[in-house]
C-alpha cells in the first residue's frame, strides 16, 4: 500500500492515567515496620539510608530539574496529609531543613474502579543521584520462563507469594525522609491536630511534609526494593541464588526453580506426571520453601498479601503472563492481551491515528511481544 500520508494536526494528545490524589481512593496497610537496611549490600545501604549525602548536587549546574507539584486542591491536600498520618506515613520538618527546590511532586493513578495507587513524582531530586544496579539482574523477566524445559513425563507446579503495598512497608532514616519532602509547605496551626506534629514545630515559620516510607517515583526504589526481597529469601534457605530464574543469566535445568520480581516470589517445581495425577505431592519442595519464606517474612516484619498467594497450581497468572505447566505453554495474559487487541482494530478500521497514539500501542505491545520476539517484527 502507500505510504501513509499526514492530513493534519492536532494540539491533543494521548490522555494520561494520572489523576489528582483523592484521599478517600487511597489504602494502605498497617504501619511500615519493614528495616530493609540489615539486608542491603554497604553500597545500597548508604544510599538508602544517606540519599542526601550520596547525591551530586553538582549535577543541577546543568541538569533541566522538572517543576512538580501535588496533584490536588488545598482542601485534598490537608486530606491527603491526614491519610498518611493515620497510617504512620507522614513526617514533618522544619522547611529550612529539606533540599531546596528538589521537593517531589504527587499524583495517582487507577488501581481499580474503587482505589488509585500513589505515585511520588520524585524526578528532581533523581536528577542528582545515581541508581544503584548492582542486583538489578536478579530481577525475573516473563520472557526466560520459555527457556524452561519438560520432558514428556514431567509437569511444572507453580506456588507464589505476594507482599502487600511492598513499598510502603518500609521504614526510612531522618535523611531519606528529608529526601521525600513534598514541594509543598504548610504552616505549623494546619496540622498541628496530625500525630505527627510535635511541640517545637509551632516555632517553626513553615513545615514541610514527608512520605515517611520508600516512595514509588525515586529511582532507588527498583533497586532497593529488588535487593532486599532478595536478600530475605536467600537468608531463609529456602532457595539458592543458582535456582533463580533472572533476567541474565542461563534457565535453571534442576528440578526446581524461583523468581523473583520486586513483590512477587515464584516457586516452580517438576514433578513426576504420574506422582501429579495421583496427588502424590506430600514430598514436593514447594512445601518447605514456602515454609521458610514464611517465616522469613515473619522475621523480617514483611504483610503477605492474603489473597494472593497459590500453592502447586497447574496453571497460574504472574509477572504479566499465564503459565500453563501440564501442557507447557507460556503466554501473555488473556486479561492484558485481549483488551489491547481491540486498539489497533478500531484504528485500522478508522484508518487514522495521531503519533502519540502509535506511540502508546506500540509500546504496549512489546509487554505481550516479549515471549515472542520474532513477532515483534510487525511493529515495523
Amino acid at each position: 500500500e502507500d505510504d501513509a500520508a499526514v492530513l493534519g494536526h492536532s494540539s491533543a494528545s494521548v490522555e494520561h492515567l494520572a489523576k489528582d490524589v483523592d484521599a478517600t481512593r487511597l489504602s494502605f496497610g498497617p504501619p511500615p515496620q519493614f528495616d530493609p537496611a540489615p539486608y542491603l549490600d554497604e553500597s545500597t545501604r548508604q544510599v538508602y539510608e544517606q540519599p542526601i549525602r550520596s547525591a551530586d548536587f553538582s549535577k543541577l549546574a546543568t541538569a533541566d530539574v522538572p517543576r512538580v507539584r501535588v496533584r490536588a486542591g488545598p482542601s485534598g491536600k490537608i486530606a491527603f496529609l491526614e491519610k498518611l498520618d493515620e497510617v504512620a506515613r507522614l513526617g514533618l520538618v522544619d522547611s529550612r531543613e529539606v533540599p531546596a527546590g528538589l521537593g517531589s511532586g504527587a499524583f495517582a493513578i487507577p488501581k481499580d474502579l474503587r482505589k488509585d495507587r500513589l505515585i511520588m513524582d520524585s524526578r528532581p531530586f533523581n536528577c542528582i543521584e545515581e541508581t544503584q544496579s548492582r542486583w538489578l539482574s536478579s530481577l525475573g523477566a516473563a520472557s526466560c520462563l520459555c527457556g524452561i524445559l519438560l520432558d514428556e513425563h514431567e509437569v511444572l507446579l507453580l506456588s507464589g507469594e505476594d507482599l502487600k503495598d511492598y513499598f510502603y512497608a518500609f521504614t526510612v532514616s531522618p535523611e531519606r525522609l528529608r529526601r521525600n519532602a513534598f514541594a509543598m509547605q504548610v504552616r505549623p496551626e494546619q496540622v498541628q491536630h496530625l500525630r505527627a506534629f510535635e511541640p517545637w514545630m509551632s516555632q517553626c515559620a513553615t513545615l514541610t511534609p514527608c512520605l515517611a516510607t520508600m516512595a514509588m517515583g525515586d529511582c532507588q526504589a527498583v533497586a532497593v526494593g529488588q535487593t532486599a526481597h532478595l536478600s530475605v529469601v536467600l537468608r531463609s534457605g529456602a532457595v539458592r541464588l543458582d535456582e533463580m530464574v533472572v533476567l541474565r543469566g542461563q534457565v535453571p535445568r534442576g528440578p526446581f526453580l524461583a523468581g523473583l520480581v520486586l513483590d512477587d516470589l515464584i516457586a516452580m517445581e517438576k514433578v513426576v506426571r504420574e506422582d501429579w495425577a495421583r496427588g502424590k505431592l506430600a514430598a514436593a519442595r514447594s512445601h518447605d520453601f514456602l515454609s521458610k519464606v514464611h517465616r522469613a517474612y515473619e522475621d523480617a516484619r514483611l504483610p503477605r498479601h492474603p489473597d494472593k498467594g497459590f500453592k502447586l497450581q497447574e496453571t497460574a497468572s504472574f509477572w504479566g503472563v499465564t503459565v500453563d505447566g501440564v501442557q507447557g505453554h507460556t503466554r501473555t495474559a488473556a486479561s492484558r492481551s485481549v483488551p489491547l487487541a481491540h486498539v489497533p482494530l478500531r484504528i485500522a478500521r478508522l484508518g487514522l491515528a495521531t503519533v502519540g497514539l502509535l506511540q502508546a500501542v506500540g509500546g504496549s505491545w512489546m509487554s505481550v511481544l516479549q515471549l515472542r520476539r520474532r513477532a515483534m517484527a510487525v511493529l515495523d
